[in-house]
């Protein structure tokens, strides 16, 4: 009974995966069927034997249906047109996620449901989450440029196909009012506790995931030693708020009305937050998550991880089958899995630990079991990681525990006499010190330069890790987990053995990757796949300062460096970009990948993008990525 939710979501799981692989394909949809119709056959006459295969295949073919209509749904034609949108979520100063309510159409308003991605560029309305807005202007397909970030397969996953360039913009309907006052009440008391420009940016990033007024030097730095996900508010953050809700009411009696305090207050006020922070998934998933382990509790019913985790899925995926594909649902499940996987490991070994100091190496050691199945995914779609960011990351997130902790406590006692002053007064110190730690580390080369892994790493890696989990819970299992390491080694050995001397710039959602030593570029890449042991070992480092229109060629590769103004057309794989003004649109071909040194400055970076918008010239700004252009091997 206990593992019947992980069966129900794994059959659910797999009718997706066959939706997405054969998509409308009538052979499968026939052939569910038709397993259906024999099991109900023999359901029939042999009830006792065949019953439980109905379950499955009703459940394959359910997940197969419901991610077949909904794909079907996010597919209706998109006339050109004005729209009233309400916007959803900021990508942006001027990038909008938004979803439409009616469109005209012949002179006539009819309801429409599809999210668009809206662009703001002209800046004469400012709009704001949770509006409801009419845009007049020109919708476009989105595009995916070759060879590099596929932005239309990523927004395609948040069901997004369409953009529109608006023109001009009206608002019909304002934000709610309730949650924006709150949120507008936190920040007024946040700007009354905190002097410090920095420390109010970095407290608002890590308590409303506001970045906003977040200077330059401290967003790189973050990006630097892979900390940026500490300033976007996630199912980090609701953990860290639910254990401080849950702190404060630890005296509450265990009984009688004082058992549904305990349960009902903290859900309340996390789905309150919810609201607060603008419902981004991450959020909702770690609320839902935690709304189930409540509930649960509430009816003496026993509760783990797994089954919550179970649960909470398949409910996401009833009202969004497409997140299964996103990397911020396959991340943020992959952390809670690794906790409940390698948390247990260590818990036995802070069994005779005193209770405070168990309590503090128990943050340290959470960190450590979520990493664990984070960074194989992280190295899967990045190429890489940063040993320096893992390391910093176990001390980072206690620090932001302690953030949370000061700025709660802040706010509650705000104006009361002496005790706020106080708690204003070590968090400005607190949040001093670690920008500090921040910025002083991101300037060590280690932090930010990635480790490349070849595939064969990667999978010996997961491997080890599964082996490992086998062992523990499963002492009579090791012939089972030798053999699981064994197959992993056989599967992977040969084909990376072939294939170690060549690297190819990665598709789809992958980001390629350059390697930088500012300002010196060291390591060029290619469409085509380029042999290590030649070409690319002879190539002469690329000084970004005073080339001007130096075309270099090695192979099939070629890398085209500027400081000065573009006047002759330019056909490069990459385009390094260290200053000058922006060229006219007949030198630079449409889809070219474009490189922006961080010596650029902000204006001249934000110019830059919105020309890239315009012209579907791919641009990869170096100073605000964070995860450089990587190369990855194949």
């Amino acid at each position: 009974m206990r593992t019947l939710f992980l069966r129900i979501t794994l059959y659910f799981f797999t009718g997706i995966i066959l939706s997405r692989q054969f998509p409308g394909d009538l052979c499968v949809a026939g052939s569910l069927l038709l397993m259906l119709i024999i099991a109900l056959i023999c359901q029939k006459y042999f009830i006792h034997r065949y019953a439980r295969g109905i379950i499955p295949v009703v459940l394959i073919l359910g997940g197969y249906v419901h991610y077949g209509i909904f794909k079907l749904t996010d597919e209706q034609p998109l006339r050109k047109g004005p729209v009233v949108v309400r916007i959803l979520k900021k990508v942006n100063d001027h990038r909008f996620e938004a979803r439409i309510y009616a469109i005209l159409v012949d002179h006539e308003w009819r309801r429409f449901n599809q999210k668009i991605l809206v662009n703001n560029f002209n800046g004469e309305v400012a709009l704001k989450t949770g509006e409801l807005v009419f845009l007049s202007g020109r919708i476009d397909s989105l595009r995916s440029v070759s060879g590099t970030f596929d932005v239309r397969a990523y927004y395609e996953n948040r069901h997004i196909r369409k953009q529109i360039y608006v023109d001009n913009a009206i608002v019909v309907q304002p934000a709610s009012g309730s949650v924006q006052v709150i949120r507008g009440e936190i920040v007024r008391r946040l700007v009354k506790m905190l002097a410090g420009k920095d420390e109010l940016a970095t407290v608002q990033g890590i308590l409303l995931g506001d970045r906003r007024i977040l200077s330059d030097q401290l967003r790189t730095a973050y990006q630097r030693v892979g900390g940026m996900h500490v300033l976007a508010v996630s199912g980090m953050h609701v953990s860290i708020l639910f254990l401080f809700i849950q702190l404060i009411l630890h005296k509450v009696p265990n009984y009688s009305v004082g058992k549904w305090v305990k349960i009902l207050v903290p859900v309340i006020l996390l789905w309150l937050y919810a609201a607060v922070v603008g419902y981004s998934p991450s959020v909702l998933r770690a609320v839902l998550f935690l709304t189930i382990f409540s509930v649960g509790k509430l009816m003496l019913r026993p509760v783990s991880i797994v089954h919550t985790l179970s649960v909470t899925a398949f409910i996401v995926w009833l009202t969004d089958p497409f997140q299964v594909y996103t990397v911020g649902f396959q991340l943020s499940y992959g952390a809670v899995c690794g906790i409940a996987l390698f948390q247990p490991i260590f818990e036995k070994m802070l069994i005779n630990v005193s209770s405070i100091l168990a309590f503090i190496l128990r943050i340290f050691t959470v960190s450590i079991s979520a990493q664990a199945l984070t960074w194989p995914l992280i190295i899967f779609y990045f190429g890489g990681i940063s040993p320096g960011g893992i390391l910093f990351s176990m001390v980072l997130i206690p620090a932001v525990f302690v953030v949370i902790f000061l700025s709660v406590l802040g706010l509650i006692s705000f104006g009361v006499p002496y005790f706020s002053r106080g708690v204003s007064s070590i968090l400005s110190y607190v949040v001093s010190e670690l920008n500090e730690a921040v910025v002083l580390l991101s300037d060590q080369e280690g932090m930010y330069q990635y480790m490349d892994f070849q595939n064969i790493t990667l999978m010996l890696a997961v491997g080890i890790i599964i082996s490992t989990g086998i062992l523990f819970y499963f002492p009579g299992r090791r012939l089972l987990a030798g053999i699981l390491f064994l197959i992993v080694v056989l599967t992977v050995l040969p084909r990376n053995l072939a294939e170690t001397n060549k690297i190819t710039i990665s598709r789809g959602i992958r980001m390629p990757v350059i390697r930088m030593d500012s300002p010196v570029l060291s390591v060029v890449v290619s469409d085509q796949s380029v042999p290590l042991n030649r070409e690319l070992s002879s190539v002469k480092r690329i000084q970004y300062g005073n080339y001007t229109q130096q075309l270099y060629k090695f192979g099939n590769t070629r890398v085209f460096s500027t400081s000065e103004r573009l006047t002759v057309p330019i056909s490069a794989d990459i385009i390094i970009i260290n200053g000058g003004p922006i060229p006219g649109n007949h030198v630079i071909e449409s889809g070219q990948v474009i490189v922006l040194a961080p010596g650029l400055s902000f204006s001249e970076r934000k110019m830059w993008r919105e020309w890239g918008l315009e012209t579907g010239c791919k641009i990869h700004d170096l100073r605000t990525m964070g995860t450089f252009l990587k190369i990855t091997a194949s």
